[in-house]
């Protein structure tokens, strides 16, 4: 009798600790996740890069410094996950799904493609992109203006005919332009569409050189020899990955090579009216603030750019096809060439 009263009471015991768990757990987790939200604020974001080459790199780290500028610093009132697809799709689409699972606050997508893919992933959580040229083609967003998706940014886009034009004020004689892109990139394209017509406009014949795949590259603008005067390449993520092949091939040809920033003006292209990659990043970080910080929609967010572009040449380049600067009155920087094993 004894052992079944001790019995019956360890049982009335264990029901009574379990109802007490059950009554204030609840208050205790409820009253933790409250302290995490109004205290310490530290909000999730998630990076998703496409590709690895210098743009998108500066782009990222921009955006982080931007951030930190701003009073979000990593590890203390943001936790960033930085996740690079190293140019593969499959990749792109898995990281996307991981940063839904694990409920990122924002996410920050870097290039076009990781932008498409997140957007078909989530219709909730608010993304950020960057490096996208043309985001109304694209169908990210409904117009800059304002967006009326999850989605909003700062866009790449160039000031194509002035890019255009600078290519005749540097090589007055130039008749012919190529224009290189990859096929699979429709904002290549739009810029591309672009070129053409603003050419027209001043007398430049173009010819548009696409590709499927970056193994034709080098076969691609060495067919270019004695047909062009100069290669016109647009933002352009599979160019710029293997931007080292283009340079390669442009130097055997004998042709000066046109490009979207300043990076590649370093690694050897000739020059560019040119865009500011880091500070891309900056007036990003700026809109993620208002977003995490101050609550607004992304919906209403406009998509914004760097109101300037400057004019970057390569000492080196100058130099050896003989270009005169004297038009542009000093109004320009000239970079120095980086070491050819850099360029890759």
């Amino acid at each position: 009798m004894k052992k079944n009263s001790k019995i019956w009471c360890l049982v009335l015991l264990a029901v009574l600790v379990f109802s007490g768990l059950s009554v204030f757990l609840p208050s205790l987790l409820h009253n933790s996740k409250k302290r995490n939200d109004e205290g310490e604020k530290i909000f999730k974001i998630g990076i998703l890069q496409f590709a690895e080459h210098e743009s998108l790199d500066d782009c990222r780290e921009g955006f982080i410094n931007g951030l930190n500028n701003l009073g979000l610093k990593n590890g203390e009132q943001v936790e960033i996950d930085y996740k690079n697809a190293q140019g593969d799709s499959a990749n792109c689409v898995a990281i996307a799904k991981r940063f839904v699972d694990d409920k990122k606050d924002l996410i920050f997508t870097i290039s076009t493609q990781a932008t498409i893919t997140a957007a078909k992933i989530t219709k909730k959580i608010p993304i950020l992109f960057s490096a996208v040229t043309y985001p109304v083609g694209s169908n990210l967003v409904v117009s800059n203006s304002k967006p009326e998706t999850n989605v909003s940014g700062t866009t790449d886009l160039s000031p194509i005919d002035k890019q255009i034009d600078l290519i005749k004020k540097l090589l007055p004689s130039s008749k012919n332009i190529a224009i290189l892109y990859s096929s699979g990139e429709p904002n290549s394209k739009y810029q591309a569409d672009i070129a053409v017509e603003e050419a027209k406009k001043i007398g430049l014949d173009s010819r548009v050189y696409t590709f499927s795949h970056f193994s034709e590259l080098q076969v691609l603008v060495l067919q270019m020899k004695g047909k062009v005067d100069a290669i016109y390449v647009p933002t352009d993520n599979q160019v710029a990955s293997n931007f080292g092949v283009v340079l390669e091939s442009a130097e055997k040809i004998g042709v000066p090579v046109f490009t979207w920033d300043e990076g590649s003006v370093r690694r050897g292209g000739t020059a560019s009216l040119a865009m500011n990659y880091t500070e891309l990043g900056v007036l990003t970080a700026g809109q993620a603030y208002e977003i995490l910080v101050n609550k607004k929609n992304v919906s209403e967010m406009p998509v914004e750019s760097l109101k300037n572009a400057k004019l970057v040449l390569n000492r080196t380049m100058v130099e050896k096809f003989k270009i005169d600067v004297s038009y542009f009155d000093g109004k320009y920087q000239l970079v120095e060439n980086l070491a050819r094993n850099n360029i890759d």
